[in-house]
């Protein structure tokens, strides 16, 4: 398979995982809910009901945080693979992939497939890339500082800088 079709598959699941912590994102909507609901109508010791509260709502907001990055990628990382500028879409999808690991922080096992394959396809595609990057070093260069902005520009919308 050659470079396009392997960035199309890997924005295609970059959308399937953002659908994923879509999904995530109503459940744990669903259960701070019930857990509200279960505070008002017992009387079961609050501090461990509110805890629980708590650690949802924290997940929620990682929860955001990826939704909004991943947004932020998508779009750009589009944007890239139809403009043909594969070195910058392999080191973005590269990039992605480091800083979505570093946020979840919580084990989610389809999500960790989802990064599991898309670090795999991101390792095919530096390998396929590196002639490239080795070939023409200004354009390596130029591919890493876009790259590079695209991944902070995203952090920012996140809130995570």
């Amino acid at each position: 398979m050659s470079v396009k079709p392997k960035l199309l598959l890997s924005v295609a699941l970059l959308r399937e995982l953002h659908n994923k912590i879509e999904y995530y994102k109503s459940v744990v909507d669903n259960n701070i809910k019930r857990v509200e609901e279960f505070s008002k109508h017992t009387n079961i010791n609050e501090k461990s009901v509110e805890k629980e509260r708590q650690n949802l709502e924290s997940l929620k907001k990682r929860l955001n945080s990826v939704d909004l990055f991943l947004e932020t990628v998508i779009l750009r990382l589009e944007t890239l693979t139809a403009l043909n500028q594969a070195i910058s879409s392999i080191i973005v999808v590269r990039e992605t992939v480091k800083e979505l690991k570093k946020m979840m922080g919580v084990s989610i096992p389809i999500i960790e497939v989802y990064l599991d394959r898309l670090n795999r396809l991101s390792n095919e595609l530096m390998s396929i890339a590196s002639i490239d990057m080795k070939s023409d070093p200004k354009t390596s260069l130029y591919a890493n500082q876009e790259a590079k902005k695209i991944i902070e520009e995203a952090k920012k919308v996140a809130g995570m800088t």
